[in-house]
């Protein structure tokens, strides 16, 4: 039986992951935007594996950031779409989020009109 290196471990290491959304973490919070990191699996993840992500507040639909094999900053919009930011620019990654995800919340349930 051959064993088979993590797919995570190839493309990049865990730190570095940490490294790059450490630094998306710090342009939210220049921006008064609270993030918090987690782990979450992501559709490129292989079977039970997760990875860092940061996962935003509610006022930012529950947003969930992750970088991908290429390095890129990724996270879904509200369309269902995987956005892609180049992280040389996370500036640009806090502007993309503010646009696509704030505000963006699903309707709390109607309030049945009999009591």
């Amino acid at each position: 039986m051959s064993t088979q290196e993590n797919p995570l471990s190839q493309r990049t290491e865990t730190g570095t992951l940490r490294a790059k959304l450490a630094i998306a973490v710090d342009h939210f919070q220049r921006r008064r935007l609270d993030m918090r990191q987690d782990w979450y699996r992501f559709p490129w993840t292989c079977g039970p594996e997760t990875e860092p992500c940061l996962i935003g507040p509610p006022y930012l639909g529950n947003v969930i950031i992750g970088v991908t094999a290429d390095g890129m900053y990724t996270f879904e919009s509200h369309s269902g779409i995987w956005e892609d930011v180049h992280p040389a620019y996370p500036e640009f990654l806090v502007d993309a989020v503010i646009e696509a995800c704030a505000g963006k919340v699903f309707p709390l349930p109607r309030r049945n009109a009999r009591r």
